[in-house]
């Protein structure tokens, strides 16, 4: 049987996409854990509530083994680079570039540009110089991330009628983002390291729990609705840059 469309459990404040099948080839029930989901794969003839049994039974182990399995990749595929000096690689909008750090007489604050890479003005003689190009850079970014975020909001919002409480750009460690009981939108800044869509998908995805607060059926067509090719981009954030619950 062709896998089935993804369902969804909900183990304490993670939200799990999982697929399910049955095989003719199964001796045994298997849980296997992804970056971006599970697969439960059990033999022809085990009943729908003994199905249902076997998941709940593994419950913690799927909790576990599946916050250590993002981790995993999200070490494997850190964006940022370890140091912020001259030369070094970093992500942006979905492309590697360099980082390319200049020391200036005249500059007395730290200016960041894009010049097909991203260019670093700093003051002759700073302290400390690969933090606090760290941090500008770091500053950069987030100022990108929310006129993203503005610009998703303004296209996406008028179609339904979606009212937009606050929109907060913040440094999520869980999440790439989330919808307050007010309708504000939080989104990851790191999304800017991303292509473009990533971030669309996300803002649409908060966007979305203002009318339908849960990952029902009607949330995904919801979903579906803005972004028809939503899929991919939700499949790419989870296997590619899996730090977060969507």
């Amino acid at each position: 049987m062709a896998l089935m469309e993804y369902q969804y459990i909900q183990i304490e404040n993670l939200t799990i996409p999982y697929l399910f099948r049955r095989s003719k080839k199964a001796r045994r029930s298997l849980i296997t854990v992804l970056p971006d989901k599970i697969e439960v794969v059990v033999p022809p003839r085990m009943s729908e509530s003994r199905v249902d049994d076997f998941i709940d039974e593994h419950t913690d182990w799927i909790y576990r083994k599946y916050k250590e399995v993002r981790k995993k990749a999200r070490d494997q595929a850190c964006p940022l680079p370890k140091r912020f000096s001259n030369g070094a690689k970093i992500l942006f909008r979905g492309k590697e570039v360099k980082l390319r750090i200049w020391e200036s007489k005249t500059c007395e604050e730290i200016d960041v540009r894009f010049k097909g890479n991203i260019h670093v003005t700093v003051p002759r003689g700073i302290k400390g110089k690969s933090e606090a190009v760290k941090k500008a850079v770091c500053e950069w970014f987030k100022e990108l991330a929310k006129t993203d975020v503005e610009h998703y909001v303004r296209k996406h919002s008028e179609k339904h009628g979606l009212k937009v409480g606050k929109i907060r750009i913040k440094n999520q460690k869980q999440r790439w983002g989330s919808c307050s009981w007010d309708n504000s939108i939080n989104i990851n800044w790191q999304l800017v390291l991303f292509p473009r869509k990533m971030m669309e998908y996300v803002v649409v995805h908060e966007l979305c729990h203002i009318r339908h607060r849960d990952h029902s059926n009607r949330f995904w067509k919801f979903v579906k609705d803005h972004l028809p090719d939503f899929e991919k981009s939700r499949d790419w954030l989870g296997k590619y840059a899996s730090i977060a619950e969507i």
